[in-house]
């Protein structure tokens, strides 16, 4: 449960010793209960996962296979299933030409076979894929605010839009084996957001934003697992992860822990283990970052 306190965060171990740890750390992508990404180039290609669920890719990599994500969890073989996303920004940038599709919205086999619709920015002709190659096209007027429905039926998978019965598009002979929903934003900004689905795609604890100063609120743990979604705001070197200092205070500002997480520009998202700590005390955590930024997050230990 997040009190009133503060919107930063991270972690702590060990009392009355010091200690050094290692965050574990997932750069500028994908909150680990969202959905996973698949990032070639993630300095220049990655698809952010926000806690509310928001999907957005930044950079302007050409590399076909750096922007691509699944939804967590599967449907299983031989049951239908769904998912439905709104398109809240077509994006910018150039469309790479070995690829078709300003995004795709479609679903991954366990064998790694790819089925989606290619949805073209400023177009009404859009393109049908499946196992990876190209089976046909459709004609729709598709634009920001839509909200579409990928849906396995059988062996068909269909798009619909905006709560209508009849698909915009279908795919058919579609593996009836257990499938993820997949998708990829090909250009700069371009983001969706997924609304409900007809399976479980795993719930998200939350991730605290850190912030410069403290004030009377402040974080409870209700697991060992301290996490925290930490912005980047200046460039590495050469764009590379670099290590960012943290150190955990107890109330006497004594170090309980101290050690680091590697960080690159853009949103960063890390987690702590803070099962050594002792049951309901507070903490500070304090995070120095790569221009000399200080971060601060009071939290408070799970209870017995």
């Amino acid at each position: 449960m997040l009190h009133p306190k503060p919107t930063l965060l991270f972690l702590g171990l060990l009392l009355l010793t010091v200690g050094y740890t290692r965050a574990q750390s997932r750069l500028a992508g994908a909150s680990p209960c969202l959905a996973r990404t698949v990032a070639a180039e993630p300095t220049f290609s990655v698809l952010v996962f926000q806690p509310n669920g928001q999907i957005l890719r930044e950079g302007a990599s050409e590399d076909p296979d750096a922007d691509v994500a699944d939804l967590p969890n599967t449907v299983p073989k031989d049951q239908d299933g769904w998912v439905s996303l709104r398109l809240d920004a077509f994006g910018e940038g150039i469309v790479p030409p070995v690829t078709l599709g300003t995004f795709q919205l479609g679903v991954e086999t366990d064998g790694g076979q790819h089925t989606y619709f290619a949805i073209n920015k400023g177009s009404a002709t859009h393109y049908t894929y499946r196992n990876d190659e190209p089976v046909g096209e459709f004609n729709a007027t598709i634009k920001v605010g839509d909200v579409l429905r990928i849906e396995r039926q059988g062996t068909q998978l269909q798009l619909l839009r905006n709560g209508n019965a009849e698909p915009v598009a279908t795919i058919a002979e579609v593996a009836n084996g257990a499938i993820r929903f997949r998708m990829r934003l090909l250009r700069r900004a371009a983001t969706i957001t997924p609304q409900q689905a007809s399976y479980s795609t795993g719930s998200c604890p939350p991730f605290v934003v850190l912030k410069h100063r403290l004030d009377a609120s402040y974080l409870q743990q209700t697991d060992d697992v301290l996490r925290f979604k930490f912005q980047q705001r200046y460039a590495t070197v050469n764009n590379q992860p670099e290590a960012i200092n943290y150190i955990v205070y107890d109330w006497q500002r004594n170090s309980a822990l101290s050690g680091s997480f590697d960080a690159q520009y853009g949103i960063n998202w890390s987690e702590i283990q803070v099962g050594s700590l002792p049951n309901n005390i507070f903490y500070t955590l304090e995070i120095t970052a790569n221009k000399g930024e200080h971060y601060l997050l009071r939290f408070k230990t799970k209870q017995p």
